[in-house]
């Protein structure tokens, strides 16, 4: 029987883990050694002019950018997404019933139910992918991940920590990070108000996928969360703050951010090697 060598493909330009032969994944885990998973719902609510799997789609083209740039391998989303019950003060702001129950982006007058799951299904599922990285010689894993919603981020950093020790790391790279970049004045309060499929999460997804945005789906002039599937601090939100209003040029400029922040997050992680 001949004995198998494994290349080292440094120039490989397929980075897709499900597009990759054998020889190929362990190339790449021998080379840099570098995987992106990211995992965030593919499946929630996101109002009416934007896809299902804003989450997801964020996360996925975060990981394959990085990637090219990492000389690593990167997957499809897992789509898993957590949150939580609604509470009476959540309600109360939202304009929602204060009867029954509505969980995460449930809301009773949306057309479309959101798929969600439990803690212990995102722990299984993750810890699978990353014990085949880890058995496949990969060394550093980064877990990308866009959904903020009930214990998603809490649970990630649980299981990268139990996972890391012995030259393998796991680590979360949050991309729907706030943190201080270019913002043009007459843009200064855009990215602090329309949370989930408001203004800012809007500009977010145009960051990298403005030709799945649709603004003429959503009617004119002033929405009702309960309505839009929009979250906000008031029931109704002002015209000024309509997703239609997202700016490119500001989408343009959180990407550049969240890229920069991940990749100093990677060359950090990387130095410690």
């Amino acid at each position: 029987m001949g004995s198998f060598h494994f290349l080292v493909l440094s120039d490989q330009k397929v980075r897709l883990a499900e597009r990759l032969r054998p020889r190929q994944v362990l190339g790449l885990a021998q080379d840099s050694g570098i995987a992106f998973v990211p995992l965030s719902p593919c499946i929630e609510w996101h109002s009416y002019h934007l896809p299902l799997g804003v989450d997801g789609i964020i996360a996925e083209e975060v990981a394959r950018i990085l990637a090219e740039e990492f000389d690593g391998m990167y997957f499809r989303t897992i789509s898993v997404g957590l949150d939580q019950e609604r509470d009476a003060g959540f309600r109360a702001m939202s304009g929602l019933p204060s009867e029954g129950e509505i969980f995460g982006m449930n809301f009773p007058q949306l057309p479309l139910e959101s798929e969600y799951a439990g803690e212990e299904e995102l722990r299984a599922l993750l810890s699978a992918r990353v014990s085949f990285l880890k058995k496949a010689g990969f060394r550093r894993v980064f877990v990308v991940n866009h959904h903020g919603g009930g214990t998603q981020k809490a649970t990630i950093e649980e299981v990268a920590k139990g996972f890391s020790g012995d030259g393998f790391a796991v680590q979360l790279l949050h991309t729907s990070w706030m943190g201080k970049f270019p913002v043009p004045e007459q843009y200064a309060n855009y990215m602090g108000v329309g949370g989930h499929a408001g203004l800012a999460e809007t500009i977010q997804f145009m960051a990298f996928c403005p030709e799945l945005v649709d603004f003429s789906e959503l009617p004119a002039g002033d929405l009702l969360v309960s309505e839009a599937g929009i979250l906000h601090n008031a029931p109704e939100i002002p015209e000024k703050f309509h997703p239609k209003n997202a700016p490119q040029e500001l989408a343009d400029s959180w990407r550049e951010a969240v890229l920069a922040d991940a990749r100093k997050k990677i060359q950090t992680c990387l130095s410690s090697e």
